[in-house]
């Protein structure tokens, strides 16, 4: 009897310890709140400083969610590892330098001096063209012969291949398909710049989208709320211009934009519903994350890709 009750203490010991496991805590910039509806019941919550989905049960209060988007304040939320379904969401409150700082991180890099009353009369748009270093002149064509050799400069910077997560100099995580794609694309807006002189463009696509995880890291479906890749123009021999979408996440060739979109419509492990797009955009080159803020230097950018290379390498 003994042995028997010593053994069921053990086997709850260990439920709890995989339960509470089970639960992270993140702090997050909300952007949009997507009502429940008949496919999802739930309600889903979407974050610019992470593509993944997150599940909004009935019992979240959704007033806390609508005043942190309007004010463009974070939120700590705790939520289940396995399917990211919100438990408890609570506002964040950030002294207003600190908030300034996480918004604009190259504030420090130049010097600025932080004003409260300043602060709130700022921008985006006029922050960076304040402090953003001046745009090269870049040429916005590529011919399409050059579009393998452009997409294997992109590949030979993968983790898979240089696994280097040093700060400066970071591999491009597109084996973890996860999260992080924002700062994928904006890697690669800097190297077409740096290498081809090429001016991109960014396109995002926005849904329960679902995709095919071929990758080492995370399983075999990922489900995004958001997606985002680089799009370029290229010219063929007879001067016809296409528009190309650069993603090695989820191809090993550049794509149309109806072929990239298609693949995140998958039908993926068999257990989820196909992804659903429920509308696109095509943005400028710098825009980060979808609610428009940008990282001309790339602070947050080189930060993120180095923290999700060490998930995996």
């Amino acid at each position: 009897m003994k042995q028997i009750i010593l053994t069921a203490a053990c086997l709850l010991a260990f439920v709890t310890t995989i339960l509470s496991q089970a639960i992270k805590k993140d702090t997050l910039f909300p952007f949009e709140l997507i009502p429940r509806d008949t496919a999802f019941p739930t309600g889903r919550l979407l974050f610019n400083d992470s593509n993944e989905e997150f599940l909004l049960p009935r019992q979240i209060d959704t007033a806390i969610i609508n005043a942190a988007i309007r004010s463009r304040q974070p939120l700590v939320i705790d939520y289940h590892e396995t399917d990211n379904s919100i438990q408890r969401i609570k506002p964040l409150a950030v002294p207003g330098q600190q908030l300034f700082k996480w918004v604009y991180p190259q504030a420090d890099s130049v010097g600025f001096k932080y004003d409260k009353k300043k602060a709130f009369q700022l921008n985006e748009k006029v922050f960076v063209d304040l402090f953003a270093p001046p745009p090269p002149a870049l040429r916005d064509i590529i011919g399409i012969d050059s579009l393998p050799l452009l997409f294997n400069l992109f590949t030979s910077r993968s983790c898979e291949i240089i696994q280097t997560c040093n700060r400066d100099n970071p591999c491009i995580t597109f084996d973890y398909k996860t999260d992080g794609c924002y700062a994928r694309a904006h890697l690669m807006r800097k190297i077409m710049a740096d290498s081809f002189q090429l001016d991109s463009r960014k396109i995002f696509v926005y849904g329960a989208l679902r995709a095919v995880n071929t990758g080492a890291c995370g399983g075999s479906c990922v489900k995004w709320g958001y997606h985002v890749a680089p799009i370029i123009k290229a010219a063929d021999a007879t001067g016809a211009v296409t528009e190309w979408v650069m993603d090695p996440s989820l191809s090993a060739q550049a794509l149309t934009k109806e072929a990239w979109m298609a693949l995140q419509q998958s039908r993926c492990c068999n257990t989820c519903n196909a992804g659903t797009v429920s509308r696109s955009e095509i943005t400028d080159g710098a825009q980060y994350f979808p609610n428009g803020t940008k990282d001309p230097n790339y602070v947050k950018t080189l930060k993120t890709l180095r923290d999700y290379c060490r998930r995996c390498h």
